[in-house]
């Protein structure tokens, strides 16, 4: 996985992006190991690359991307790659 934020979240705020995944039988999305913050002044390329998890057939993937410290947070053009083999 890897991250690239433009803008930084600002002095008092961070931002996290997480991967969940659902299965085809299940509804609810449970998240994975694939977690990246940035916080602060902090904008740049970040990547995560020491887990892995099995997918299956029919399997969903969703970013979550949360904030903290207030709904203001000035973070803007993210871009996210994930790479599945």
């Amino acid at each position: 996985m890897q991250t690239d934020l433009f803008i930084a979240p600002g002095v008092t705020h961070s931002t996290i992006v997480t991967v969940y995944v659902s299965s085809i039988n299940n509804a609810s999305a449970t998240p994975t190991p694939f977690q990246i913050g940035y916080g602060g002044v902090e904008a740049s390329i970040k990547d995560y690359y020491t887990s892995s998890i099995r997918l299956f057939k029919g399997d969903r993937i969703a970013l979550y991307v949360s904030t903290i410290g207030g709904n203001n947070t000035s973070a803007h053009d993210l871009s996210v790659q994930l790479d599945l083999f």
